[in-house]
């Protein structure tokens, strides 16, 4: 049998913490831009980027995907 891989992103049903998770892997608008507060994170190791977003408090996690959806807004109407 087949041992199952391990998972770097454990966040079980917590879908607000995948996503943040996403955004530490790369900007939907591509690249890792310096303006970005999530510029620093993305340089970090996937397990240490894994261990921040599990640390991170679920208004933390609110107010960083906020302002994400900002930031897309912004850049989509430029």
């Amino acid at each position: 049998m087949k041992e199952k891989p391990e998972n770097i992103c454990e966040f079980g049903s917590d879908a607000l913490k995948s996503s943040i998770f996403g955004l530490t892997i790369e900007c939907p608008m591509h690249g890792n831009p310096s303006d970005c507060p999530l510029h620093s994170i993305r340089l970090l190791l996937l397990k240490e980027r894994n261990e921040w977003v599990k640390s991170l408090s679920h208004e933390e996690c609110e107010t960083i995907y906020e302002n994400h959806k900002e930031c897309i807004y912004k850049k989509e109407n430029m």
